[in-house]
């Protein structure tokens, strides 16, 4: 039975991607595809929203979050992707593991998976502490994908979304991306090949020109972007209106 691995990586823009030196993410999508898609109007070009979005498979007018902190009761009303695996196989784990609190922790606006997730217990001011934070949540993706009995994981790294924010769509960001394309390489090596994995790739909005930032309706902040193996026919054909189903597509 096919275990299933969904990364997030926040805030990458799609020509950034394509313009930038990323051997494992185009691993993964030489393997099978690689897809641009459009935010539609219902969902902000925020974080929370998006990622809700991606777990859930329902639009922010049914789950309720629209920004960056949860006030919406209507969210447990739609349990996510990792908890309709684990109701599936309840003799096998599940994982989370996210480098922004607000995914796993209440103190952080959260949370926005039910379940363990593992944070790390610092705190993120600068580009460097997110990028101590994305190491220390590969290095603990890494053990938890290799003791083998993880039947679906996700897992969120955040760097490159900070140099949007803090430098703008530059150097610094397409550097911060080849170096998250380092840590994907590393969690895609911790796949035990003994086992067959279904690989999922993505991002949750983009950046603006020039300065960055998001939350609006820009092309540059509503193209998001998908990169799949092969395992799962149809992933490739799904319309940009159906963005939200990416996720829940591949445990069918």
């Amino acid at each position: 039975m096919s275990r299933f691995l969904l990364i997030g990586v926040d805030g990458v823009r799609y020509d950034t991607l394509l313009a930038t030196a990323t051997p494992n993410i185009d691993a993964v999508a030489a393997s099978g595809f690689l897809t641009a898609a459009q935010i539609p109007p219902v969902n902000p070009t925020m974080s929370a929203a998006q990622w809700a979005t991606i777990f859930t498979g329902v639009w922010a007018d049914r789950h309720g979050i629209r920004r960056n902190w949860l006030r919406s009761r209507r969210l447990a009303r739609h349990p996510g992707f990792l908890e309709a695996v684990q109701l599936d196989r309840p003799d096998e784990r599940v994982y989370a593991a996210a480098s922004w609190p607000v995914i796993g922790l209440r103190a952080g606006a959260g949370p926005l998976l039910a379940g363990p997730v593992y944070v790390p217990r610092r705190r993120v001011a600068s580009l460097e502490s997110w990028v101590e934070a994305d190491e220390a949540v590969v290095a603990d993706a890494e053990r938890a994908l290799a003791a083998g009995d993880v039947a679906a994981a996700f897992v969120y790294l955040g760097q490159v979304d900070m140099a949007g924010h803090w430098h703008g769509v530059g150097q610094r960001y397409g550097h911060a991306l080849e170096d998250v394309d380092a840590l994907v390489g590393r969690l895609l090596a911790a796949l035990s090949p003994r086992e067959e994995w279904t690989v999922l790739i993505t991002t949750d909005h983009g950046h603006r020109d020039g300065r960055g930032g998001h939350g609006g309706r820009t092309p540059a902040e509503t193209t998001v972007w998908f990169a799949g193996d092969r395992r799962v026919a149809g992933w490739d054909s799904l319309d940009s209106s159906r963005v939200k189903d990416y996720a829940l597509a591949a445990l069918r």
